[in-house]
């Protein structure tokens, strides 16, 4: 049966969200899914993250949904890998961060920059973290970010 995939997807969350039927909205979030629609790929792969042995069909989706290039999509497969999701390595976690940071989206510009900062994941790099969070500060989406004193970032020191 074919359809507005955004429909689909949307009208399963709205089941889910109004405690409705579980399985009539994932039968809904699996529709959009299989068209190939990157929401329902993401919605979909957060369900079965849910469920065991379904890690590889978790990053199956969500690296679909990145390849079709919105930046939101690539920052999932970041949160998953963050999330426990065996089958995504901090390796592929950090390209999909990075790629996601490259074009632009402000919670993968901070927390790429944060990563630089403290090395989690990467080797601190005070220069890289900053680069970063020029980026973000020209956005305007983040206060401060970018002005003209530089970056606020500072070495992390160990608590006392």
């Amino acid at each position: 049966m074919a359809g507005d995939a955004r429909a689909q997807v949307t009208l399963g969350e709205k089941i889910l969200a109004a405690g409705g039927d579980a399985s009539e909205a994932g039968q809904w979030i699996e529709k959009s899914a299989a068209s190939g629609d990157p929401h329902g790929m993401v919605a979909q792969a957060r369900r079965l993250a849910r469920l065991s042995g379904k890690d590889a069909e978790v990053l199956a989706l969500l690296t679909r949904a990145a390849e079709q290039g919105d930046p939101r999509r690539r920052v999932e497969i970041a949160r998953a890998g963050a999330a426990g999701v065996k089958d995504i390595d901090a390796e592929t976690a950090l390209r999909w961060l990075r790629a996601a940071a490259d074009a632009g989206h402000p919670a993968a510009q901070a927390t790429l920059g944060e990563r630089y900062a403290i090395g989690n994941g990467v080797d601190a790099d005070l220069a890289k973290a900053r680069g970063v969070v020029r980026a973000l500060g020209r956005t305007g989406l983040c206060a401060g970010a970018g002005g003209a004193s530089g970056s606020s970032i500072r070495p992390a020191t160990a608590p006392t």
